[in-house]
């Protein structure tokens, strides 16, 4: 059986741990608001003011991602929580 070495484990929870750290704190690090539309700005190349570049609704790709992430974040631990609850229910009754 191939192991992994235990540090590629710890690089993976440092990774996923600035990736939460990132999608928490959208509202504070994200340049522009994910909504707004600017049609001077459209389908921007990357850049300083707009590190990911613009979509065809000249929104900045970066604020947009920071924001889905998120809200897919906020899905995702209401789910497990759910699931949780749902599985130390049917656990409890079953003994």
């Amino acid at each position: 059986m191939n192991r992994q070495k235990p540090y590629t484990l710890y690089v993976m929870l440092v990774l996923a741990a600035l990736w939460i750290a990132f999608f928490l704190c959208a509202p504070y690090i994200a340049p522009f608001d994910p909504e707004t539309t600017n049609i001077a700005d459209r389908l921007q190349d990357i850049s300083s003011t707009h590190l990911l570049g613009t979509d065809q609704l000249g929104r900045d790709v970066w604020s947009r991602i920071l924001y889905g992430g998120k809200a897919s974040l906020g899905i995702a631990f209401n789910i497990i929580g759910i699931s949780g609850a749902i599985g130390i229910a049917i656990g409890g009754l079953a003994g």
